[in-house]
């Protein structure tokens, strides 16, 4: 294009006006291009400042969840632990449950038992008390009670 703007200009015909037109042209072609370019990187600018900014904007939200993060595993950590305290603790507590009751049932038993023996000895007494006074009813009626409550005290 320069070369044919060289050759216009050089020849013994050339039309100055036309020249100028084409000239004018191109400079506006080149000031289009040096405005589109720098439209261009304003808007590179522009797309790098706000990428800079998402960049920064992301990096403190996963700064804060990795904060919450932490936080929370902690908690989490915290509450497992205290879960295996207490079924520590459930546990024993059942195994000193399964015990006293085991003793519980033994000592009822034991209960059962003595109360059982007592009933019996009761009984034997009651039986043997009923004996002894039909006996002395026998010796009072027999003609026996004089002598007898002397030697014995009745």
């Amino acid at each position: 294009m320069i070369k044919a703007l060289v050759a216009l200009a050089s020849s013994e015909f050339a039309d100055s006006s036309a020249i100028l037109r084409v000239v004018h042209a191109l400079e506006d072609v080149k000031a289009e291009t040096q405005n589109a370019l720098e439209l261009e990187h304003t808007n590179e600018a522009t797309s790098v400042a706000q990428w800079e900014h998402e960049v920064e904007e992301r990096t403190k939200e996963n700064s804060r969840l990795a904060r919450e993060l932490n936080i929370t595993q902690g908690e989490v950590d915290g509450t497992e632990n205290r879960i295996a305290e207490k079924e520590n603790i459930l546990a024993i507590q059942q195994q000193d449950l399964a015990n006293f009751t085991a003793e519980l049932e033994a000592e009822h038993a034991a209960f059962e038992e003595a109360t059982e023996f007592y009933e019996d000895v009761r009984a034997e007494l009651v039986r043997e008390q009923a004996v002894g006074h039909d006996a002395l009813a026998i010796v009072k009626n027999a003609g026996f009670g004089g002598n007898l409550a002397g030697n014995v005290g009745l």
